[in-house]
């Protein structure tokens, strides 16, 4: 079998079980893999042609000529890692040309939290002028929800009598059904704006982040949310907005949380996590204290 042949069908059988955003992303590796073997001339590459050399070769190419980041680099590695471990297991090959290879480093920028006087500047700032900002934050902030999760959010998903949002598993990263509490403050906001005025199948995330049949693009919220932000710095309402991001408010939200009382195994709940040690490194990763630990009064010596 060409090489070619090889990862458009495993891309196709991957496609049939992942969501329509990872569908996507394998798509475009695909297509940037398929392109790449044609333009230095290994078109007619055999499967078994293809080593672990020619790997570190692609994705070198991709790293210099493509002039990607280190972690654009490493989601390559990890994308055509799984596509032909789908070939090994069907014994088309034996071994992974892209298993073994190591990433690469990352320095990873730190994610800050809001501080209570920013979330107050922001929050005020954007109720009336931007409703729909307003209740993308707050669903990250009270409800834990990821941006994707966000955008594909259907009027239909929110239960405002008994104040649930309901995630089918197509719609959370770890495909697992999902029924989230929202606090009594989110769902009066939710009334105010009328979300159920709207038809049950429109996503509440539309064009201009307002109720519409088809979903806004992919990175519309965070554009968005970075366009506001800029705004506050502008009129010197916010004097720091670096490592500020759309995602610090579900960062912001674990730390009124924990200042609140709220235990780890509640968050762990709330955030979805798949274990205590994940919740812990989430909180450690952007600098939660809890100080309850701090005062602790009881003493040994």
């Amino acid at each position: 079998m060409k090489l070619i042949q090889a990862i458009e069908f495993a891309f196709e059988l991957k496609a049939r079980e992942s969501r329509r955003n990872s569908i996507v992303t394998y798509s475009s590796f695909v297509s940037i893999f398929t392109n790449y073997l044609k333009e230095t001339k290994k078109a007619n590459y055999k499967l078994e042609d293809f080593t672990k050399k020619e790997a570190i070769q692609y994705l070198d190419y991709v790293l210099v000529k493509r002039n990607v980041s280190a972690l654009t680099r490493n989601n390559y590695l990890k994308a055509m890692k799984v596509l032909f471990y789908v070939l090994i297991d069907r014994d088309y090959i034996k071994t992974n040309p892209f298993s073994g290879i190591k990433k690469l480093k990352i320095e990873r920028k730190r994610r800050t939290v809001f501080s209570r006087s920013e979330c107050g500047i922001i929050c005020n700032y954007l109720k009336g002028r931007d409703n729909g900002l307003l209740l993308a934050i707050s669903l990250c902030y009270y409800c834990a929800l990821r941006p994707s999760e966000i955008r594909r959010l259907k009027v239909q998903d929110i239960d405002l009598t008994n104040g649930f949002i309901t995630l089918d598993g197509t719609e959370t990263k770890n495909k697992n059904l999902a029924r989230i509490t929202m606090p009594n403050h989110l769902v009066e906001f939710c009334k105010e704006i009328g979300i159920k005025k709207y038809p049950a199948n429109f996503h509440i995330m539309g064009y201009q982040l307002r109720p519409a049949l088809e979903p806004c693009g992919f990175n519309t919220i965070r554009r968005t949310h970075l366009k506001v932000l800029r705004e506050l710095e502008e009129y010197r309402l916010l004097t720091d907005i670096e490592n500020k991001s759309f995602y610090s408010w579900k960062d912001t939200a674990a730390r009124d949380m924990i200042e609140e009382g709220v235990n780890a195994a509640a968050l762990m709940k709330h955030f979805r996590h798949a274990s205590l040690e994940t919740t812990q490194k989430y909180l450690e990763s952007f600098g939660v204290k809890n100080d309850r630990i701090r005062e602790l009064r009881s003493k040994i010596f």
